[in-house]
């Protein structure tokens, strides 16, 4: 699953919005293309985001619906991925002309969230350790469609195993 907000010092005074939300079925890679989406009645979205089993893509293939192209200080698109096991590490790897920040969340980690959008969605209550949290924030350009935002990360093998050998996840883990 993955969970998209935005925050910004002025628009939002600091708030966390909620925008979007998509999941996918675990296989050997996860696809989330045009997420989020653009804002109505734009079809579309942002990012193709590629999960593999143990990298994250982000390939920026529209920026028509941007709030910012470019990022000021105080602005944050974050995207907290779900992973079926807890996460060990992650590491930016390459980012381009956009400014990301990416870290571990710790088990029982809260976030609030307002829907300003009136999406309707239902934002966790709170995570665990299984989530991945990519932050975009300022500095970033988001002027050249293209750019990608590649990430690495491992899972706890041994829980991921087990998990996927238990549930309706399937049998080889992200």
């Amino acid at each position: 699953m993955i969970w998209n907000t935005f925050s910004d010092d002025h628009a939002t005074g600091g708030a966390q919005v909620v925008y979007d939300y998509s999941d996918s079925i675990a296989n050997d890679e996860l696809e989330f293309p045009g997420f989020p989406m653009n804002m109505p009645p734009m079809e579309g979205g942002f990012y193709d985001i590629d999960v593999a089993a143990d990298s994250i893509t982000y390939t920026l293939v529209d920026n028509r619906s941007a709030t910012n192209i470019l990022f000021p200080e105080g602005t944050f698109d974050r995207y907290y991925i779900i992973m079926p096991a807890p996460v060990e590490s992650v590491e930016v790897v390459s980012s381009d002309s956009i400014v990301v920040e990416v870290d571990i969340l710790e088990d029982g980690t809260e976030v609030e969230t307002v829907d300003f959008f009136g999406t309707g969605l239902e934002f966790p209550e709170s995570f665990g350790d299984n989530v991945i949290r990519v932050q975009i924030v300022g500095g970033t350009d988001l002027t050249e469609l293209g750019q990608e935002i590649v990430l690495s990360y491992t899972l706890d093998q041994e829980m991921a195993t087990f998990i996927c050998a238990s549930g309706p996840i399937s049998e080889d883990p992200l």
